[in-house]
């Protein structure tokens, strides 16, 4: 069986399977693992060991997963005689750095994670990733009932989902959530969270002060800073980035003009004078030390931001849905998988990693002991132990559920050239920032995005 088999519908059909779980209990999958216990793996019934003496290599950032799965790795090892060779690098250096290894073709990293859907649509043209369906289908590789497909929510797989082939295998999904402080929203009298961008401008001014930033985000000049902390609320404006049938350009239409200014004036007066360098490594630091009153952000950083040892905020954050616009409320969406490397020259290894790395147990140590947020498969979403764990954190299970039952999705139209548009946009968004004219700098933005495209072949006017 492969994985297309269980593809769910189309990209905006994201939360049906969730919201199913969400709304009756579903069979939980004991799954009877602990980290350093190797009995569970060996119910497996393929041969762990057949690829024993072979070492894989993988590129990878700091993220909250990695901070788990890369001190898990001696237990792989320890079942499987592979060796692991690991390349961890800031966020920034890690999106360079897979570009140039995945178009090279040389084959120098087997293994990596891809954002998906959107690095998978930017990739799989030029036939950089691995069909993994060929390794889930093979007996001798996967133990189809042990590993047990049918407990991935199929939206997201099919994020990693490209005409019919899986190019990723997901271990996170990510959604935005308002990440709030409760104790100032109550010292300053403010009864409930915005639930406009007009709102959110007003409170974040109230709570700014010398010491506290009233709105942070990442404002940095990469793909990131453009796709969590402001896509849904972009779109829920009525700015689009593309026309879905042609692909012209349009980010300097009135609603893109209207809701990147007030984006970058929300920023500009509320948030830290650093803004254009900053990734959510610095965002995070600033939230967790208490100098940051509101973000828009991804919710799978919450068991760091909720952690006494690591926060001095843990236990005052209140959490909710992002906030709307006159098209609703939208949350973008989008989640991290694993992918091999075509020219990999250890495919089926690289392929062990990845189903020992995203089976049940693993996931569910990573989720319920670990930083992992948010699981992707039924039974760790539904487990007692996650519920239990996500109980202390004020809000969050509640918002987290709404948020996937009606509001995320992925927004973007698809297109090879999503990321390179992403990273144009944010170059005007901090020009906006800086002062400059918003709609010329929108129109310079969408004349170079259409060129672009148009270069590209994807365009055609």
């Amino acid at each position: 069986m492969a994985f297309s088999q269980l593809r769910l519908g189309k990209r905006h059909r994201w939360v049906t399977s969730l919201m199913l779980a969400s709304v009756m209990l579903v069979m939980l999958v004991q799954v009877g693992y602990a980290a350093t216990d190797l009995s569970y793996f060996e119910k497996a019934k393929i041969n762990w060991r057949q690829y024993a003496g072979e070492t894989i290599s993988i590129l990878a950032f700091t993220n909250p997963f990695w901070s788990w799965c890369g001190n898990a790795i001696p237990q792989f090892e320890k079942l499987t005689g592979i060796k692991v060779k690991p390349l961890v690098l800031s966020e920034s250096e890690f999106f360079d750095k897979q570009m140039v290894s995945l178009t090279s073709g040389s084959g120098e990293y087997d293994l990596t994670y891809l954002f998906s859907p959107y690095f998978v649509w930017q990739y799989t043209p030029g036939g950089y990733l691995e069909d993994l369906n060929k390794y889930v289908s093979d007996p001798r590789l996967t133990d189809f009932d042990w590993y047990n497909v049918d407990d991935f929510y199929p939206a997201m797989l099919a994020m990693g989902e490209e005409k019919g082939k899986q190019f990723t295998l997901p271990y996170q999904v990510e959604t935005c959530l308002l990440h709030y402080r409760k104790d100032l929203f109550k010292e300053s009298g403010i009864g409930a969270p915005p639930k406009t961008l007009e709102e959110l401008h007003e409170v974040a001014k109230k709570l700014t002060t010398d010491k506290i930033y009233g709105f942070d985000n990442r404002g940095a000049l990469a793909p990131g800073p453009m796709m969590t902390p402001i896509t849904g609320i972009y779109y829920a404006y009525g700015a689009k980035d593309f026309d879905e049938d042609t692909l012209k350009c349009l980010v300097n239409s009135p609603e893109s003009v209207y809701v990147m200014s007030l984006y970058a004036k929300i920023i500009r007066e509320c948030g830290p004078a650093d803004w254009p360098t900053r990734y959510w490594y610095e965002r995070n630091a600033d939230l967790q030390a208490g100098k940051t009153a509101m973000t828009t952000d991804c919710d799978l950083f919450v068991p760091v931001f909720e952690d006494p040892e690591q926060s001095a905020v843990a236990g005052k954050l209140g959490y909710a849905v992002p906030p709307g616009g006159p098209s609703g409320i939208m949350s973008s969406a989008g989640g991290f998988g694993w992918a091999i490397d075509s020219a990999s020259k250890h495919k089926e290894a690289s392929w062990l990693f990845i189903e020992w790395a995203t089976c049940p147990g693993v996931l569910l140590e990573s989720s319920v002991s670990g930083t992992n947020m948010v699981p992707v498969r039924k039974s760790v979403w539904e487990s007692p132990e996650l519920i239990a764990r996500m109980s202390a954190w004020d809000e969050f299970r509640e918002a987290l559920s709404a948020n996937l039952e009606k509001y995320a999705r992925v927004l973007d139209v698809p297109n090879p050239k999503n990321m390179a548009a992403r990273i144009r946009k944010m170059e005007a968004l901090q020009e906006i920032w800086m002062g400059y004219d918003a709609q010329k700098v929108l129109d310079k933005c969408a004349e170079d995005i259409d060129r672009m495209m148009k270069e590209a072949g994807l365009y055609k006017p």
